[in-house]
């Protein structure tokens, strides 16, 4: 009966572990090309850069201000991660929530309601 209970807490254990790391995202899990509806594409290397290419124009003037960002990417967390851009006036960070859901990749911005939707891209 010892055997048992200890045998079934084992298992209680070891299903809990795997569904604790099932739920939390890597950076190689973000590492890859991915696409939006809208043509935009972004890429996350496995050596912390990234570049976003094919900007939207600015919503409210419909000016296009820049076509591509680059520069280097960290994980705050497992469902944060941070985007620097270093410009002639400076670094500028973002920090997205995200998510992984079968082959799409959603990015939110702290503060907006707007989640952005990129789809990985086969290579």
């Amino acid at each position: 009966m010892k055997t048992y209970t200890h045998t079934i807490r084992l298992a209680a254990i070891l299903a809990a572990s795997v569904l604790i790391s099932c739920s939390h995202h890597s950076a190689s899990a973000l590492t890859g090309s991915w696409s939006a509806d809208s043509g935009e594409t972004l890429a996350l290397q496995k050596d912390g850069t990234f570049s976003l290419k094919n900007l939207p124009p600015n919503k409210k003037t419909g000016a296009q201000i820049v076509s591509e960002l680059s520069g280097t990417y960290t994980m705050v967390d497992s469902t944060h991660i941070k985007l620097d851009v270093v410009t002639p006036r400076g670094t500028h960070s973002t920090v997205y929530q995200f998510s992984v859901s079968g082959g799409d990749l959603s990015f939110q911005q702290s503060g907006s309601s707007e989640v952005k939707t990129y789809h990985h891209a086969v290579n």
